[in-house]
């Protein structure tokens, strides 16, 4: 009986530590973006026993399955995670290092916050959206001084318009200001923002299942303009329009935005 019991219990020590090694080789193995998503999730949610998969993952030479360790990292809880996610941002290829930037993002590492400086002013563009989309992960506090300084500032009008798409969605007053400034940004931009991407994804799903007679949102119609995205993240933030549309005559556009000027004047008098 004693011979049955110690077995039992070594049986139930090792459990998930076996579970853990099984789910990491059927991640290696997996070989669609389902599988993927479904063992990162199984290891993700083990937590601290977990960790030894991550960090075997992110030792591999090959970058995909440095990917996917950062991936499973991202969610975890815990100090160990986290210094793996930062260890990551010293990654040879460029996909695994901002993966971990969105990883410690998540978790809103202010350690994080120098980095995505640099990165902001990177030439290139997905390395600065990549830091513009962490930065909205942050609080007001955090994120409203360096994406009104890209909303101003950066040269690249797509990176702009995802600066003022995060002000936006982050309901920052304090970037009011930056944003009526940005309604003169009559600039048109290529590429997708972070949510059009998602309304992207979500057509293509729709138009798959329903037909092509789905029509596209509205997101997708409208906004590719900066100044366009920031009058809608105005809207978000204060529920006024003032009739601003970037496809009017300049003067009109000119005539919206001292309108905004005006009202913000007022509204902060006293």
């Amino acid at each position: 009986m004693a011979l049955f019991v110690a077995a039992w219990l070594a049986v139930v020590a090792f459990r998930d530590p076996v579970r853990v090694m099984w789910w990491e080789l059927r991640l290696r193995s997996a070989d669609t973006e389902t599988k993927q998503t479904y063992y990162v999730n199984l290891l993700s949610s083990a937590g601290t026993m977990g960790v030894p998969a991550a960090r075997s993952l992110l030792d591999d030479e090959d970058a995909a399955m440095r990917s996917l360790g950062v991936a499973v990292l991202a969610p975890m809880a815990g100090e160990t995670a986290g210094a793996l996610l930062r260890s990551a941002l010293a990654d040879s290829v460029e996909q695994v290092r901002e993966m971990a930037v969105m990883g410690l993002a998540i978790r809103r590492d202010p350690a994080l916050l120098a980095e995505l400086e640099t990165m902001v002013g990177s030439r290139n563009q997905e390395t600065a959206l990549t830091a513009v989309r962490a930065y909205g992960e942050f609080d007001c506090g955090c994120a409203v001084g360096p994406l009104t300084r890209v909303v101003r500032t950066h040269a690249n009008s797509l990176v702009r318009a995802q600066a003022v798409e995060e002000l936006g969605a982050l309901r920052c007053g304090e970037a009011v200001p930056a944003l009526i400034d940005a309604l003169g940004d009559n600039v048109q931009y290529e590429g997708s923002t972070r949510l059009a991407q998602l309304d992207e994804q979500a057509l293509a799903i729709l138009r798959k299942e329903r037909g092509p007679a789905v029509s596209e949102p509205v997101t997708l119609q409208k906004f590719r303009t900066v100044s366009d995205q920031a009058a809608f993240s105005l809207r978000l933030i204060t529920g006024e329009s003032f009739g601003f549309r970037s496809t009017d005559d300049a003067e009109r556009r000119l005539s919206a935005q001292l309108a905004w000027r005006n009202w913000w004047i007022l509204r902060n008098r006293g």
